[in-house]
């Protein structure tokens, strides 16, 4: 009896333990599964996220392509034909966008050709500043300066043509009154050299008003001539307009 007992001891004990194994089994498998759900959790979120900045890229990436295709539309056609003989019906057709959609980014008309201007002379006047400097060398100074124009006006020459065109228009124009500011600050680099240079060059003094504007009409009559086929703009141009420019100088 005794025996028969502790058998049936033994197997309750086995039976405790089959039911905690099972117990523990079953709450291993319930954190495996946990962790698997917090795992696909975290995948969804992750593909939620990635999805939403993809749509929100493409979405920001539509409207900022619809923003430089009406200026690069409006660059074009000003060019080709002048800024008054073109309409915005014409730009908004040519962009491939709504009247909407261009009053909502630059207002009218006038707003789309000061964008213009704004963004390409604010890059011109980036390369400008490092070049209009004096270090005791006057030609060298100027070449490079001439350089910088001619090389400038020939990666956009649509923009160079728009301006060089408004430039020389009405002055109560909206052309004009658009590149008006941005011209003087063209004149304001160049004069600057032209004074720095008078201590070693006299009779430059008091000139360098006249200076500047003599220089940039040779820049600009070359770069006009080139727009149009009539000139090269290479070292060899730069060199002999270089010489022409400083026998005036300094005579």
């Amino acid at each position: 009896m005794v025996w028969c007992r502790a058998s049936e001891d033994d197997e309750s004990d086995q039976a405790k333990i089959q039911s905690n194994c099972r117990c523990q089994m079953v709450d291993a498998f319930a954190c495996l599964l946990a962790g698997k759900i917090k795992r696909v959790k975290r995948m969804i979120i992750y593909n939620l996220r990635f999805c939403i900045d993809f749509i929100y890229q493409s979405v920001y990436d539509c409207f900022m392509g619809n923003k430089d295709e009406i200026l690069r539309s409006a660059l074009t056609l000003f060019a080709a034909r002048g800024y008054d003989a073109v309409g915005i019906q014409e730009i908004v057709d040519q962009a491939g966008v709504s009247k909407p959609t261009m009053y909502h980014y630059y207002g009218s008309k006038n707003g789309l050709l000061t964008a213009i201007m704004e963004n390409n002379f604010r890059r011109l006047l980036l390369e400008l500043g490092p070049v209009t400097v004096y270090s005791g060398d006057l030609p060298l100074a100027l070449t490079t300066i001439m350089r910088t124009y001619f090389q400038f006006s020939q990666r956009f020459p649509e923009f160079y043509r728009l301006q060089l065109a408004l430039w020389f228009s009405s002055p109560e124009s909206e052309g004009f009154l658009a590149v008006k500011e941005w011209c003087e600050k063209q004149h304001q680099l160049l004069e600057m050299v032209f004074m720095l240079a008078v201590n070693n060059h006299g009779n430059m003094k008091n000139r360098h008003h006249a200076y500047a504007a003599t220089f940039l009409g040779i820049i600009n009559t070359y770069i006009g001539l080139s727009l149009n086929g009539y000139a090269d703009l290479g070292e060899d141009t730069i060199h002999a307009a270089i010489r022409q420019f400083s026998h005036g100088i300094y005579s």
